[in-house]
């Protein structure tokens, strides 16, 4: 404990006596901090938030989610518990490291109002990384609490640009010595059921999967995992990068029409893991703060490659993206790997169907074309699947309207179709019968035109119409 530091903290450039007005705090990046000093920050009553990327001060301007650089620590702000923060801290099995009762505890009619915070001796270097950690303690708390106390907890603090204030020299501190790992959390992972507690409404509305799910997947804990974590750490470090052969595509299983450049394949459980590239066509490395989220697609795309893959190869996968596709850094180790490679293969992959999924592929001889003519080809591709989607289905006892309503498309898109087909409808047979008689009377009257053609008069008024503009356009 004593030995720890949090790399930087934020910390107000004023101390108060009470509760400030949060738009008026102003902070400064401190470095190096530790336990101790946090401590008697509290007391003092100086707020503090997380690191973002700054010169000198900043206040709520600068304090934003996309300017966020980094955090050790995770907090949870409880307001007006029924129960005072002993006896909560007691019934936790995941002690925070810092516990404290805040200015507002018990004043005016409120309740206990105090702070968990936990340290952990790794970098959070994205919002989503955030929240993903702090939905697995969440996950502990409310399993020691009760699922009520979901009540009492502020979301507000469940993102990084939340601050969090200081308290005064009377206030209950309590602290923890066990500063969290990677392996903490893989713990939590292993032997809780874990489900999305975040949501962005109030805490009592029904409880809505978000983050979570969105970065990791929803895990399946009664999917029994054999392989102990040492041992993929182990395998990890012992990893062949220059003989391993990663998993990438399995576009060599797609069927394709040879009279076509390209063919529509989605139906063909076709996958592919995409890169991202730059103006020169190199492949770009994946920046941090992003490579959580990139790297757990990269590993889903893999599943829906090879279903049938260990854990111990899709690990080998994700390791082996992470070196040669990423941002490297010190905070970063073969256990955070393992942890993505862990939450992947519990998650529910019904959720990911269409992650990675091609849907069409050009043929290996045709790869020569220039760019324009690859995408004259795929614009030719598209419309034939269009056609084949509407024509395949289209009901002409029906208007143009009616189908592209059944069928889920714009009225547009179908017309499109009938005309690059040359298909009229009823509707077009009948207008075009009344254009040719009415070229060859154009001084009947409407009721004329109607006994001639059949059509009703309300009809022929319309068509009469119709028919004016396009000449006007035409000339």
């Amino acid at each position: 404990m004593e030995s720890f530091k949090i790399n930087e903290l934020g910390v107000s450039i004023m101390n108060y006596t009470t509760k400030p007005i949060f738009k008026n705090v102003r902070y400064g990046i401190r470095k190096n901090i530790s336990c101790k000093d946090m401590v008697g920050l509290i007391r003092q009553g100086y707020s503090f938030s997380h690191s973002f990327h700054v010169q000198g001060e900043y206040g709520n301007k600068e304090k934003t989610i996309n300017n966020f650089k980094q955090t050790n620590f995770i907090w949870f702000d409880f307001d007006d518990s029924i129960n005072s923060l002993d006896s909560i801290y007691q019934k936790l099995t995941f002690k925070p490291n810092i516990s404290y009762t805040t200015i507002s505890n018990l004043q005016d009619g409120k309740l206990n109002r105090f702070r968990l915070v936990y340290l952990v001796d790794f970098i959070i270097d994205s919002n989503e990384s955030y929240k993903y950690y702090l939905n697995l303690l969440l996950n502990t708390i409310l399993i020691d609490l009760g699922n009520d106390y979901l009540n009492y907890i502020d979301n507000n603090c469940f993102n990084v640009s939340q601050q969090m204030f200081g308290s005064g020299h009377s206030a209950t501190i309590i602290t923890n010595d066990k500063i969290y790992n990677l392996d903490s959390f893989l713990y939590i992972i292993d032997n809780y059921n874990i489900t999305n507690l975040l949501n962005k409404g109030k805490c009592s509305k029904k409880l809505k999967s978000n983050i979570l799910e969105k970065e990791r997947g929803t895990l399946k804990l009664n999917e029994q995992i054999t392989t102990p974590i040492s041992d993929l750490v182990t395998l990890l470090g012992s990893f062949d990068m220059e003989t391993f052969r990663p998993t990438l595509t399995n576009e060599s299983f797609a069927v394709l029409n040879q009279n076509d450049v390209y063919t529509n394949v989605s139906d063909q459980g076709i996958y592919k893991i995409n890169f991202l590239f730059d103006i020169d066509n190199k492949i770009r490395k994946v920046k941090k703060g992003y490579r959580n989220n990139m790297l757990f697609n990269w590993g889903i795309t893999i599943r829906n490659i090879k279903p049938e893959i260990t854990l111990e190869e899709l690990a080998q996968n994700i390791y082996w993206l992470y070196i040669t596709k990423c941002e490297k850094s010190d905070d970063w180790n073969v256990s955070r790997i393992c942890t993505i490679a862990i939450s992947v293969y519990k998650s529910d992959m019904s959720q990911y169907d269409n992650l990675g999924k091609r849907k069409y592929l050009i043929a290996p001889e045709q790869k020569h074309l220039s760019r324009p003519e690859k995408s004259k080809a795929l614009g030719k591709a598209r419309r034939k699947t269009r056609d084949s989607n509407i024509l395949g289905s289209y009901d002409f006892t029906k208007t143009v309207k009616e189908n592209a309503k059944e069928l889920g498309i714009s009225e547009n898109t179908v017309r499109s179709s009938l005309k690059d087909n040359n298909i009229k409808t009823s509707n077009q047979e009948k207008y075009d019968r009344f254009v040719k008689v009415y070229m060859d009377n154009r001084n009947v009257t409407i009721r004329g035109l109607a006994k001639l053609t059949g059509i009703s008069d309300k009809t022929i008024q319309a068509y009469k119409k119709k028919l004016e503009g396009q000449l006007v356009d035409n000339r």
